[in-house]
This record gives structure tokens, sequence and C-alpha cells, in this order.
């Protein structure tokens, strides 16, 4: 995290995964039968602080739309739902701070509706991943060579 002291009150509980007192910790890794397909699922928390999950995301613009941007076009709410199943912990805030001085910083949480929309897309996920192990037949494209024009 940034070396200089911020003043959101959530960096506490980040400070908490990286300092002495070891109240929180970081980089915890996660797993879980699922009890449904039987697959092995893995959630790698940045920082646990008691039943807390703490995300880091650096972006270029921690404001509320923009990040709200981020999280739909790189599927946030799908990865805090999974570590909430992973887990079991529901307790999940991304912390977006900016990429450049002076590291302004937001905290946010997604909400409720969102995440019981993404626990049913992550179960069909699961489903098909299973039918595909099942199967050994895995969507993908054809194997011959495409020819495309790009401007030069």
């Amino acid at each position: 995290f940034p070396s200089h002291d911020t003043q959101h009150p959530i960096w506490s509980d980040v400070k908490a995964g990286w300092g002495d007192d070891k109240s929180g910790r970081t980089e915890v890794s996660v797993f879980k039968i699922d009890l449904s397909t039987g697959l092995l699922l893995k959630a790698r928390i940045d920082c646990l602080v008691g039943k807390r999950i703490i995300d880091i995301k650096t972006t270029e613009d921690a404001s509320a739309a923009s990040f709200a941007k981020s999280c739909q076009a790189f599927g946030y709410a799908r990865q805090a739902a999974f570590y909430g199943m992973v887990t079991g912990c529901w307790d999940f805030t991304f912390l977006a701070v900016e990429k450049e001085a002076p590291y302004a910083c937001q905290a946010f949480r997604i909400a409720k509706g969102c995440i019981q929309t993404a626990i049913q897309q992550i179960r069909l996920d699961l489903d098909r991943i299973k039918e595909c192990i099942t199967l050994q037949d895995w969507p993908g494209y054809d194997n011959s060579t495409k020819e495309i024009e790009i401007y030069v």
C-alpha cells in the first residue's frame, strides 16, 4: 500500500494485515470443495481481518462512477460473490487506490442484489465446467487458421 499515511479509515484494517500486531492476514489462500459439483474452489484474499475481506484494486480514478465501470468491466461482483462462496465471509470491501499521487482511495461494497445475481452466474459456470470435465469436451475456437485484415 502507499507509503504515505492515507486518511481513509479502512487503511487501519488493511495495515493490520501487514503490521506487526498480526491482527490481520494477507495473501490468504482458501480452498473448498463445491458440494454441488465436487470441484475444488480456491480464493486468494488480499487482506483478511477477522471475517472481513479487503481486496485492493489500483485504478486511474477511484470515484464511485469510475469504479462502478471497472466493476462491470472486470467482473468484481463475481469475485466478491465467489470469495463469499468459498470462505463463507460475506463482509467484502474493495479498496480502490489511485495509481498516482496523492493515491486517493475509496472503499466500496457491491450491492447485495448484484452479489445474488453473481452467485447465480457462478453456479451456472461451475455446472458447465463440471459438464466439460465429465464429457471431456471444452468449447473453444476451431483449429483452422483465420486471415484477418488490419489497418497499417
